[in-house]
């Protein structure tokens, strides 16, 4: 046998399937990315309605899976000592679907994946410092991450309310953020008045990759709520501040991703089915 022959048909075979492979992952790479003429169509597009984009365009739509979601298991006994500051005095009771433990100044509500806390004696303790309040809230996320999730900072600085300052946290799964997990927490200047929290814990992924609309066809269906909300008549510059793909709890056991995409002047996010195209 003519092994010098067999071994340069071996690197032959080799080097064309290299060729092959990057020939097919090139193209399909392509075939889910946005085109500089899209991208530049659907700015035209905001722009002649008074929208501003200030965030680059999603170019990547590839395929993506859900994610398997279950109920959480929260050790309802263990939630006073996390979120009250004097646990030793609440007294639980049960109201329909949920437990409720209370004392003087302090609620904690939990029922089912939601539990809400809420601090009426806030406002007779001494003023804390901006460095305190972000202090405290990092220990209350790392107190909530012994009950399940990965929550991490939504935003570099808090965002003013009525209710106080409010510091957003999210959950993270393998690098994905879950928009449906979520904790909230309203600081005034003298401490932590009031939290929301919901969670559902991330599993896996499951099922087949489904195709996504494109960050274009995101973009147009919020145009679209935007032209019935204000009944076409958009005078005041609207502005896109933020823009990206989460998953989100839509279904009992499973998150679906979403196009996540901010406008200034709205408090909440709109959320866009990436699989639908719709806006939740």
């Amino acid at each position: 046998m003519d092994w010098e022959k067999t071994k340069r048909l071996i690197v032959i075979s080799l080097c064309l399937l290299n060729i092959f492979l990057f020939i097919f992952i090139y193209n399909n790479n392509n075939t889910y990315r946005l085109t500089t003429n899209q991208e530049m169509a659907i700015t035209s597009m905001l722009r002649s309605n008074n929208v501003i984009c200030y965030v680059d365009i999603l170019s990547n739509y590839s395929p993506m899976r859900q994610i398997e979601m279950q109920q959480a298991e929260y050790d309802d006994a263990a939630l006073p000592g996390i979120f009250m500051r004097s646990p030793e005095t609440a007294v639980r009771s049960t109201e329909r679907n949920r437990v409720i433990y209370r004392n003087e100044t302090e609620t904690l509500i939990i029922e089912g994946p939601d539990v809400i806390y809420r601090n009426r004696g806030a406002g007779e303790l001494a003023p804390l410092s901006s460095e305190s309040n972000e202090s405290l809230c990092r220990e209350l996320i790392q107190k909530i991450k012994k009950t399940g999730g990965n929550f991490t900072a939504e935003n570099q600085t808090p965002i003013e309310t009525d209710d106080g300052l409010l510091f957003q946290y999210r959950d993270n799964f393998k690098g994905y953020t879950v928009n449906s997990n979520y904790v909230d927490i309203y600081i005034t200047e003298h401490g932590i008045a009031w939290v929301e929290m919901k969670y559902h814990k991330p599993v896996s992924f499951v099922g087949m990759r489904r195709d996504i609309c494109s960050a274009d066809e995101a973009l147009m269906s919020v145009l679209d709520s935007l032209r019935l909300i204000f009944n076409d008549k958009m005078e005041e510059p609207r502005f896109i501040t933020k823009m990206d793909i989460v998953y989100h709890n839509n279904l009992p056991t499973r998150a679906t991703p979403y196009y996540r995409i901010f406008v200034s002047g709205f408090a909440q996010p709109f959320l866009v089915n990436a699989y639908e195209n719709s806006v939740l």
